[in-house]
Order: C-alpha cells, then structure tokens, then sequence
C-alpha cells in the first residue's frame, strides 16, 4: 500500500476555516458596528423631531399666553365700560328725580316763602 502524506491537505483545510471564520468575525462586527451608527443616527433623529416639536408647543404655548393676555385685557375694559355704563344708567334714571323733585317743592310750599339752602342726604331732603 502506498503511504500517502495527508497533513498538508489537513493543514491547508484548518487555515482555510481559520481564515473563514476570521472573515465571518469581523463581518460580524462591521456589521455591529454598522448596526450601532445607524441606531446611533436613528435615536438622534427621534430626538431632533421631539425638539422640533416641543419648539412647535412653546410658540403655540406662548400664541396662546398672549392671547389670554389680550382677552384679560378685553375683559377688564368691558367690566370699566359696564360699571361706566350703570353709571350713566343711574343718573339717567335719576335725572327727572330732580325735576319732579322742583316740581313738588313748588307745590308744597306756601307763596311767599324762599328757601335758601336744599341739602339732600340719600334719599331725604
């Protein structure tokens, strides 16, 4: 039987697989590493979009703040214009007081007779 030297096949297959699985390695941590950069970018572009966002809220936030402002605003001025316009509601009510007052003074009082001083305190004379 001839003897056949079977070491250099063996030794060409394990640098094969050596070889082999040194390039599945470090495929494996391109790839990882390829998988982190993106979900690195993936992230930063989740949080751009929420700061995009929050700015959007803010300046409706403040939109509305001055709005508010503005309708406080209104409000005081309607409540001046109300208390101005019982105001005047009042004195329009109370104005032909002042006549029937006159009216009634003449009346009452006997000819001949002047007064001097009339001094009203609420509703008396």
């Amino acid at each position: 039987m001839a003897r056949i030297n079977l070491l250099p096949w063996r030794e060409n297959l394990r640098r094969q697989r050596k070889r082999d699985f040194g390039i599945l390695i470090a495929g494996g941590a391109v790839a990882s590493l390829l998988a982190v950069v993106w979900w690195h970018f993936y992230n930063e572009g989740l949080i751009d979009e929420q700061r995009r966002r929050n700015q959007f809220l803010e300046r409706q936030i403040a939109e509305v703040d001055q709005q508010i402002k503005e309708i406080k605003d209104l409000e005081r001025t309607r409540a001046q214009l109300i208390a101005r316009m019982n105001v005047i509601q009042s004195l329009q009510t109370s104005r032909p007081q002042v006549v029937h007052l006159f009216d009634e003074l003449v009346e009452t009082l006997p000819e001949g007779v002047y007064l001097t001083d009339i001094a009203q305190t609420g509703g008396a004379v």
